[in-house]
C-alpha cells in the first residue's frame, strides 16, 4: 500500500511539468488554446493545434496563418 501511494504521489506531483511546456500555446489558425498533444513542425519550427482539422487548414496554407493579424485571434469557429 506504501508502494501504491508513493507512485501516485509521483505521478501527480510530475503533472504540472508534463503540461508547463505548453501552456500559454494557441493554434495559429483558430487563435484557441492548446493542449500542445498535436503538432506540426514548419521552416523548422512546431507549432501547437487545438485540433487536426487546423492541422490540415495549416498544411493547405501555412503563410496565410502566420503572416495575418488574424493568427493573433480566433480566426474561425469550429466545433471539436
Amino acid at each position: 500500500m506504501k508502494r501504491l501511494i508513493g507512485i501516485l504521489f509521483l505521478i501527480f506531483s510530475l503533472t504540472p511539468l508534463a503540461f508547463s511546456a505548453t501552456s500559454g500555446s494557441f493554434c495559429p489558425v483558430s487563435g484557441e488554446e492548446t493542449n500542445g498533444k498535436i503538432t506540426q513542425t514548419y521552416n523548422g519550427k512546431t507549432y501547437s493545434f487545438c485540433c487536426p482539422k487546423c492541422v490540415k487548414n495549416f498544411k493547405d496554407n501555412p503563410e496565410k496563418y502566420l503572416n495575418s493579424a488574424a493568427s493573433q485571434a480566433p480566426a474561425e469557429a469550429h466545433v471539436h
